[in-house]
């Protein structure tokens, strides 16, 4: 098995039930129907399908198990006690909204993309975060910081909302908004246009747990 794996809400809940997660973000379950109603069901579903994929095995004893290299992908999905979020919602007639969830959990990162039906995850390390930082905005993105900066409603095409979340401490939450290729974020005067290292640097000081 691949540090990769696509999964259904449904799987997940399994996965959690089976594994004993501590936590499992409400995001990733909140359009599953209620399993209690028909929990055999469920059950079964869940297993045939991740049996197929390789994801459960059965030990001497015909206890389920978790696939090793698939329980070390979801140790920080259900154990971690930090979380970051990032959020990017293009504005239009059919607004897109992409969701990429990062779980730390010990040495370990686990990448969850909730941009379609299902919930990629992907083992992770400190190159990817930096990749999908910089992936937010365009390679040629080259912009001047200035303050107190006004933005009309109408020319907002992009909201880009990140937020770090540790168990016990709390959360850090930062906004902006693109508009007319301009990144602009909040500070004490208002908003002000970032520069590309700005950005990068304010969202990246997020993933290693500053404020």
């Amino acid at each position: 098995m691949d540090n990769e794996i696509v999964l259904s809400a449904k799987e997940l809940y399994y996965l959690g039930k089976l594994m004993q997660a501590r936590y499992i973000d409400y995001s990733y379950i909140a359009a599953m129907d209620d399993v209690g109603k028909n929990y055999s069901v469920f059950e079964s579903e869940s297993e045939k399908s991740l049996s197929d994929k390789g994801c459960i095995e059965e030990d001497f004893a015909g206890e389920k198990e978790v696939n090793p290299v698939l329980e070390c992908l979801l140790e920080p999905v259900f154990f971690g006690e930090r979380e970051v979020s990032v959020n990017v919602c293009t504005v239009g007639e059919e607004p897109v909204l992409n969701r990429l969830n990062f779980h730390f959990f010990e040495d370990n990162i686990t990448a969850v993309d909730l941009s379609d039906d299902t919930l990629k995850l992907t083992a992770a390390d400190d190159g990817m975060i930096r990749k999908s930082v910089h992936g937010i905005l365009p390679e040629n993105y080259s912009v001047e910081c200035r303050k107190d900066v006004k933005v009309e409603k109408e020319m907002i095409t992009r909201l880009i909302i990140v937020k770090s979340a540790t168990v016990g401490k709390g959360s850090v939450i930062r906004k902006y908004i693109e508009a007319d290729g301009i990144v602009f974020g909040e500070s004490d005067s208002g908003l002000e246009s970032m520069t590309k290292e700005m950005f990068v640097d304010e969202v990246y000081s997020l993933f290693k747990g500053g404020n």
